[in-house]
């Protein structure tokens, strides 16, 4: 989880100017960090995909935001999911074994006793043998989980500097935006 905070000078800065109207500083801050939330879901997507050989939708369907607003003026944006198949990330059938990849930097791994087959309930997917010699049973194969992936120190810390950039930008023209008269 990240946590971001708007600078304190610039909330003197914006209380100097809004002091005749301090419901309307509350009303540019909750509007400044729901952008800086949407800007941080889309670049927690990118991210991530940066690090790890994953698919956008895959990392967009665990992301969920709760907005700001005048009575809470503070936004959320949160992951949760449990660990992804082996299948959406990068994975190859050779003729002797199956080999992936989850993080980008790396090599092609060897996934003992593993192979991709269609089950007789129609799951498609890498499998792998629990036991060297027998058949059955077999288990299916999971990497990581989205918020694993967004907790990785790289992936943090260029959400984090967006998310502050996009804040800081936003709050400065929320304020300017009320006081030439252009917001409520």
């Amino acid at each position: 989880m990240i946590d971001i905070q708007i600078d304190e000078e610039q909330v003197k800065i914006c209380q100097g100017l809004l002091a005749r109207t301090p419901s309307k500083l509350i009303r540019a801050s909750a509007n400044a960090v729901n952008r800086a939330i949407t800007a941080g879901k889309a670049v927690a997507s990118k991210a991530a995909r940066d690090e790890y050989v994953l698919k956008a939708a895959a990392v967009k369907s665990t992301l969920k935001t709760t907005k700001a607003s005048s009575s809470y003026p503070t936004g959320v944006l949160t992951s949760t999911g449990s660990p992804i198949l082996l299948g959406n990330f990068q994975t190859r059938q050779g003729s002797r074994a199956l080999t992936a990849r989850v993080k980008r930097g790396t090599s092609m791994q060897k996934v003992a006793w593993a192979f991709k087959r269609t089950t007789h309930s129609g799951f498609y997917g890498p499998l792998q043998r629990r036991y060297q010699k027998l058949s059955y049973p077999l288990k299916v194969l999971y990497g990581p989980s989205v918020p694993q992936m967004l907790g990785n120190h790289n992936v943090e810390a260029v959400i984090e500097a967006r998310v502050r950039t996009v804040l800081a930008e936003r709050l400065d023209h929320e304020v300017d935006a009320v006081l030439k008269g252009y917001a409520k």
